[in-house]
């Protein structure tokens, strides 16, 4: 062996040697002819190719376990000249992972734990399989013929021999727990943008169906990195129903290491709840994380779960609206005072929303609206037997969708006219259209009067009875119908024996009556002087009375009352003088009310003239003729007795007594 033989063997040394520390470095040489990186090269291909039997030949029984004069078998018609020696292929393969953003490491040298699985493999055009030629500069590792798999930091790869033409090599991720390969480059950085998505697919290197035979000068060198991205599971997790949360319900997604993870943007429909975002805590109502957001490499980091989180979708109050009865069209307004109606106005058979703000009591206003709501009520409400007019009030605590039905009936009034009442008062009847309803009964009151019916004019006669029913479908006003009451008069007064006796007159209230006259009566006062002066209800024994025959007065129509007549007469003390000179009489006047009897007994005062009569000389006055007892005396006081029937003049008799003188007797004799 010369010495530039020797020396080529020790640089390949040196050059495997260093492969084992993890230096990535390749010296790439051409096998038969040296290529254009020199003789040193062209000894480390020696030396491999010494190693593996120093001859391509050998290399393909090593790897495919045939000869050369099998491989020409493969194709017995094909022509020697068909095959071409094809270049050595030297490169390292070596497994790169990433475990965070910032993080990746070579894999692991380690066999009984090893980090990362390599299949390396070579394909003919026509699908079969065959396993290359591999040779390991890493003591730590080991291959496998055949369809296997090779553990391993890095490698050295080198296959040669005769290549057919269409067959190409192969590199290819094996199956590892907790990581994926994500692509494969001759470059060890990791900016390249399409290493952030897991690949499954086979990684081809050189690796193109060649349509031609391979060039002799053709040849890889260098490293070949296989990219491999930890995976982390994360969880995602949706309600099926309402709080029950389904892993199965939503597809779970791995997160790559050192890639931009975001969370699902969308979930599945759920009935009557919006998804609006997630959270690593269950049954959370305020999301941590929006849809679609990108996850931080801190956070996904381990495998998480995270949990849909749900708002309720706003409850809806459905307003449908309907007729019962109504001749007049109307629309309905529609407010309330929290959440969004969807519709101010609605007409007949329409209908509106209202979206629920919150759970707290929504008041919901239903009115009537439009051109035609001023001419007439309307009963609102949830039935057809609503009694709230023109404007409904419905109150709504959200707690689940609700549908209401709201009828309309057009209302009818009656109202009722007192036509002079007094007092009192008659609520008005509402009818339906319709519908009969029912005349009310009577509530007003009138002085002196008594209720007979209802009319449909002021001076109308009775149409209706309280109870009666109506059946217009139109709006009504009745008026009570009045009879005046039938009053009596009682009348008190004397007959002509003097006792008090009684009489009667009848008129209506209001009406006006005319107070007896004595003529009335049949002149009963004319005895004794006796003449009926007034009507009096109470003591008065003056003429302060009301006067006989006369129109009473509108006060005196509103009630009967009683009546007690004041009679009157002129009463005289006359004076018999017996003889004497003559003395005027002296009149007075007597009154007598049949009130309780009362009477007045005048007192008059006794002339105060003195008759005179020759011979006689006056001593008083007696109250009978021939009475010799004075008494009274000119200018006493002298009152009539309480006698209805005494007459009315009394008499008076002069009392004389004979007068006596001293008379001297003068006795004149005459002498004849």
């Amino acid at each position: 062996m010369g010495m530039k033989r020797f020396l080529m063997i020790i640089l390949s040394f040196i050059f495997l040697g260093g492969a084992v520390t993890g230096s990535a470095l390749l010296l790439s040489g051409c096998q038969y002819e040296q290529t254009e990186s020199g003789d040193s090269q062209d000894g480390v291909l020696d030396d491999n190719q010494n190693n593996e039997g120093n001859t391509g030949e050998s290399t393909d029984e090593a790897t495919d376990g045939t000869s050369d004069g099998e491989i020409d078998n493969e194709n017995p018609d094909e022509d020697d000249e068909t095959e071409t020696k094809a270049v050595t292929h030297n490169f390292y393969v070596i497994a790169q992972f990433r475990t965070s953003s910032s993080s990746y490491s070579d894999a692991s040298t380690s066999t009984s734990s090893p980090s990362r699985a390599i299949s390396l493999r070579w394909y003919d055009s026509n699908g079969t399989i065959s396993w290359g030629g591999t040779r390991t500069v890493n003591s730590g590792a080991s291959n496998t013929s055949g369809d296997g798999y090779i553990y391993a930091s890095y490698l050295h790869y080198t296959y040669d021999g005769w290549i057919r033409q269409g067959r190409y090599v192969m590199i290819a991720p094996y199956s590892y727990s907790g990581y994926t390969c994500v692509g494969m480059t001759t470059s060890s950085s990791w900016t390249n943008t399409s290493y952030t998505t897991e690949n499954t697919s086979t990684r081809y290197f050189n690796g193109s169906l060649y349509s031609s035979k391979p060039s002799t000068s053709e040849s890889v060198t260098g490293s070949v990195y296989v990219k491999f991205r930890k995976i982390y599971d994360i969880d995602f997790h949706v309600w099926t129903s309402v709080n029950t949360y389904d892993s199965s319900a939503y597809t779970d997604r791995d997160a790559l290491a050192g890639v931009g993870f975001s969370t699902p943007s969308s979930v599945p429909d759920f009935d009557g709840y919006t998804f609006i975002g997630w959270s690593t805590t269950q049954n959370d109502t305020t999301p941590t994380y929006a849809p679609g957001e990108e996850l931080p490499d801190s956070l996904i980091s381990v495998g998480r779960t995270f949990y849909a989180c749900y708002e309720r979708d706003p409850y809806v109050l459905t307003i449908n609206y309907y007729s019962r009865n109504a001749s007049n069209t109307i629309n309905l307004g529609i407010s309330s005072n929290r959440g969004t109606v969807s519709s101010s106005s609605i007409s007949l058979n329409g209908s509106a929303t209202v979206t629920a703000d919150g759970t707290s009591t929504h008041t919901i206003t239903i009115s009537k609206s439009g051109s035609n709501s001023g001419s007439y009520y309307y009963y609102i409400g949830t039935s057809s037997s609503a009694t709230t007019v023109d404007t409904y009030t419905y109150s709504w605590s959200p707690t689940s969708d609700r549908t209401i039905s709201i009828y309309v009936v057009q209302r009818y009034t009656i109202t009722y006219n007192g036509n002079g009442s007094t007092s009192g008062s008659t609520s008005t009847t509402y009818k339906r259209h319709g519908t009969n309803a029912t005349i009310a009964s009577n509530g007003f009151s009138r002085t002196g009067h008594t209720f007979q019916g209802w009319a449909t004019s002021l001076s109308g006669s009775v149409r209706y009875d309280p109870g009666d029913s109506y059946s217009t479908n139109a709006n009504e006003t009745l008026y009570a119908v009045w009879e005046a009451d039938t009053l009596t008069n009682r009348y008190y007064y004397r007959n002509t024996s003097g006792s008090r006796v009684s009489t009667t007159q009848t008129f209506n209230y209001g009406q006006s009556f005319t107070f007896l006259s004595d003529s009335s009566i049949s002149n009963e006062y004319t005895a004794n002087g006796w003449s009926l002066m007034l009507w009096a209800t109470n003591s008065t024994t003056t003429n302060e009375g009301y006067p006989v025959g006369e129109e009473a007065s509108s006060s005196l129509t509103t009630s009967g009352r009683t009546f007690y007549a004041i009679s009157a007469r002129s009463v005289s003390i006359t004076y018999n003088t017996g003889g004497g000179s003559s003395v005027s009489s002296t009149t007075g006047s007597q009154w007598w009310n049949q009130y309780g009897n009362r009477y007045s007994n005048p007192t008059m005062t006794i002339s105060s003239t003195r008759p005179t009569r020759s011979g006689y000389t006056f001593k008083g006055w007696a109250t009978s003729s021939g009475s010799s007892t004075v008494r009274y005396d000119p200018g006493d006081s002298y009152t009539f007795s309480r006698t209805y029937s005494q007459s009315a003049s009394v008499t008076l008799y002069a009392v004389w007594e004979k007068s006596t003188f001293d008379v001297t007797l003068t006795v004149n004799f005459i002498r004849n």
